[in-house]
């Protein structure tokens, strides 16, 4: 077809040729109403980019967008595996739209073309966690209407079913009024489903706070087609800053690079070799002159991207002396939360203020886990026994290893709030997926201001085929698991969910291997999206008893009024000058693999 030739005389160079080629396709495409509108505009675009006609570029990149995205919003919730698919060969049009204004802000710095990368950026960020949310087969949300899944359910079979221009006017007539009756009826599902980037001046005025500072990280996959070299962007975002820094590290390095250091940060046995790649680490992602922009910050807000996902940043070694056996973290500087996007710093702070939950502690620890070599016999044959066995290869030995210091660690929480026991700790056989559906329904889970998950956890890579993060709670085998589908359902009142468990945000080097973060982003949002304003998570499997020390001594902090970012920096304060239980503890194995997702104040 057209948008064929127009590849064709692209790649010989022939851009003016190629122009009308492409400028022939769109008009097709527009009067036929054809779903694939949004490639004869990206084409056009990559022409005009090159023939330095960079407005019209930006325009029609903009355009492939708007329609990528109006055509995933209406693809049907049962054609899972096409859900999961439909956005990963059309990353590409944000990442090209970024690297172009990327470069026309080089040559041009006063155009705002740094903004309108940035937005665009928040704008990819908010698709991706729609494809892991559609991954997820999420079919139930707190707080909606049934009514609701039915007509979006309708509205896509009529959409599929369409031919003429005409009808697909009126069914794009019918999607806005649905629209309009969710934002009425249901406004958390509406910003669930229809993200709204957040433009920096709503960030800088409405959104951030006085000494707050945000790391935003754009790891772009470039195109070697297009001739865009992978290349990572930072933006460093104030009240009264804003400033955009291409960083001298490509995706591949960058996963590399993060790889070696969870090694290191994941073996107990501490490894002088960490030091250096620690530092130049430290130095590649945060050059001088970021160094200096967030001098006077009191809270750091990250948003990881790529292989980002997988560092703990507060690990990051600023300075050392092997001599003299000193070193210098990064936490040791700023208080540190995380976020999946900078729109969710947002739309946290915009969810109305919540009433003082009853109850201190609500806490699932010690789950009773099958014994190993139990259903590896014969074939798999009931659903929860077929996740388990795919779960199972995901973790070491093939097995869930018995978590019994939970139950001490949370007793000890608890007996900081004073908590009764039969109302906050649900140990054993009780710390199960039905238990948590039975308060759910009785509508008690929002009686409590803290929960505890300390349990196994699995999250998705390439080699598990695991289609979702889970919580590995009691008789996985009979039971299942509490998966991210089941988070959305769940109402909670909470201030913050602790998910305390092995690998609740990575498994080995999968956010490494995995550009989107997958597991972190949609685990930690769910949650958000069920009602907390923040949520913790781990990083690699962590030692159970230096677990209970920070999480004991974030609660005491916790309790002391501290806010959550500080109540965390303090406990690994603690742990890295050597005051904790044990002086092994300064090991960042220990302390660094505990992050906090959300709200840092």
């Amino acid at each position: 077809d057209l948008g064929n030739i127009g590849v064709v005389y692209k790649n010989l160079g022939k851009y003016q040729k190629a122009k009308k080629a492409f400028q022939d396709s769109l008009a097709i495409n527009i009067a036929i109403g054809s779903g694939e509108t949004w490639r004869s505009q990206c084409g056009l675009a990559s022409i005009e980019a090159k023939l330095n006609q960079p407005e019209p570029a930006i325009q029609h990149y903009e355009q492939a967008l708007d329609n990528i995205e109006k055509i995933r919003n209406l693809l049907l919730k049962e054609h899972k595996t096409f859900l999961t698919s439909f956005m990963q060969n059309k990353l590409f049009v944000y990442d090209e739209l970024i690297a172009l204004l990327q470069s026309l802000h080089a040559i041009q710095p006063n155009q705002d073309y740094d903004r309108k990368a940035f937005e665009t950026f928040e704008r990819k960020q908010g698709r991706l966690f729609l494809e892991e949310m559609g991954q997820s087969g999420a079919r139930r949300f707190a707080g909606l209407n049934p009514e609701i899944i039915e007509a979006e359910q309708a509205l896509a079979v009529k959409r599929q079913q369409a031919q003429s221009p005409q009808e697909q006017t009126a069914l794009e007539q019918a999607e806005i009024q649905l629209k309009a009756r969710i934002k009425a009826e249901s406004p958390k599902y509406y910003v669930l489903k229809y993200p709204q980037p957040v433009d920096l001046t709503t960030l800088q005025n409405q959104v951030l706070q006085q000494g707050e500072m945000m790391l935003v990280y754009g790891v772009l996959s470039g195109d070697k087609e297009e001739g865009i070299e992978s290349t990572t962007i930072l933006w460093v975002i104030g009240k009264q800053h804003f400033q955009m820094f291409t960083l001298p590290v490509d995706e591949d390095t960058l996963k590399q690079e993060v790889a070696q250091l969870r090694g290191y940060l994941s073996n107990a046995s501490f490894n002088s070799e960490f030091l250096p790649a620690s530092l130049h680490l430290y130095q590649t992602l945060l050059p001088k002159a970021v160094q200096q922009l967030i001098k006077e910050a009191k809270l750091l807000y990250i948003v990881p991207t790529g292989p980002l996902y997988g560092l703990p940043f507060g690990s990051l070694v600023t300075s050392y002396n092997a001599k003299q056996g000193k070193l210098h973290y990064f936490i040791e500087d700023y208080p540190i939360s995380y976020l999946s996007s900078a729109s969710l710093l947002k739309i946290i702070r915009d969810e109305e203020s919540k009433t003082d939950a009853q109850e201190p502690l609500l806490a699932f620890a010690d789950p009773e886990y099958p014994p190993c070599g139990v259903g590896d016999k014969k074939g798999a044959e009931t659903l929860a026994q077929l996740r388990t066995e795919s779960y199972l290869k995901s973790v070491k030995d093939g097995c869930f290893d018995r978590l019994a210091a939970t139950a001490d660690e949370v007793r000890k929480i608890a007996d900081l709030f004073n908590a009764d026991y039969s109302k906050a700790l649900y140990l054993g056989a009780r710390a199960s997926r039905s238990t948590v559906f039975a308060l759910n329904d009785k509508q008690e889970l929002d009686d409590y201001r803290y929960i505890m998950f300390s349990v196994h956890g699995v999250i998705p890579n390439k080699i598990n085929k695991i289609e979702q993060p889970a919580l590995v709670l009691s008789n996985p085998l009979t039971e299942g698991y509490l998966t991210m589908a089941d988070a959305f359902a769940l109402t909670l009142n909470a201030d913050f969910v602790n998910l305390s468990a092995c690998n609740t945000g990575c498994s080995g080097n999968s956010c490494s291997e995995n550009v989107r973060g997958a597991g972190i982003m949609g685990l930690t949002r769910a949650f958000m999206y069920a009602g907390t304003p923040r949520v913790a998570v781990t990083l690699w499997s962590v030692d159970l008893y230096s677990a209970k020390d920070l999480s004991v001594g974030l609660f005491t902090n916790l309790k002391a009024g501290k806010k959550m970012a500080q109540a965390l920096r303090e406990i690994k304060l603690k742990m890295i000058q050597g005051k904790a239980s044990k002086q092994v503890y300064e090991n960042p194995y220990h302390w660094a693999a505990f992050v906090v997702y959300g709200d840092g104040q």
